[in-house]
């Protein structure tokens, strides 16, 4: 959303108790201005949809996922995969400010080890042709242990068309799907038509179950 400058008479008092209250937020003046006038009036702005949308996100994703942090527009969370060397698997979801799409979801494998990487380039490629087979495009990239998937709805059209929470929740059961692909696949190595199998089902019962696929 586009945001211009505009001069506001303030008291000196008011300006003192408005940059201690945005430094005790980790904000800034302008930031805390434009929320507390928005909340005043009873308007959404992005900041406070990508708020309530990745504040829904960790709540629902339980105590499955370690958080890292949580910034204005994108939550970081850690998960583990029970294989060699057990690697940290990292999970960033960047809500864009506008738009059909959502936002994106990186996944990065935190290993060095050649093997445990190509393999995981294997489970992306399976993941992404199992995606297009079931939805439709799907707009995604991998990289050494890294794989980028952007998230839009496929229901009504678009994300505003939902509420906050639920729009909080596909994300959260998107993220819990591919983490539990994930885990299922490299599970049943190295009988990779098991794993595949597994790891099919995993999405399969999303499909059937998720509320809004994204």
């Amino acid at each position: 959303m586009k945001k211009n400058n505009y001069s506001l008479m303030l008291s000196e008092g008011v300006v003192n108790a408005i940059d201690a209250a945005a430094a005790r937020a980790g904000t800034n003046r302008s930031a805390l201005i434009n929320q507390i006038l928005a909340e005043y009036v009873s308007y959404v702005t992005p900041e406070m949809r990508a708020k309530e949308i990745l504040s829904r996100v960790y709540e629902s994703l339980g105590i499955a996922f370690r958080r890292e942090s949580v910034g204005e527009s994108a939550i970081s969370l850690y998960s583990s995969l029970a294989y060699r060397y057990n690697p940290t698997v990292k999970y960033c979801l960047e809500l864009y400010r506008d738009g059909q799409n959502l936002g994106e979801l990186r996944v990065s494998l935190r290993s060095k080890n050649p093997v445990l990487l190509q393999l995981f380039a294997r489970f992306c490629t399976l993941v992404a042709a199992l995606e297009q087979r079931a939805v439709g495009h799907v707009e995604c990239a991998a990289g050494e242990g890294r794989f980028v998937r952007v998230l839009c709805l496929r229901a009504e059209g678009s994300t505003f068309s939902m509420t906050h929470e639920s729009v909080g929740e596909a994300a959260a059961a998107y993220i819990a799907t591919f983490d539990k692909m994930m885990k299922s696949y490299f599970a049943y190595l190295p009988d990779e038509e098991r794993a595949y199998e597994v790891m099919t089902g995993v999405y399969r019962a999303y499909l059937r179950e998720a509320g809004h696929i994204l």
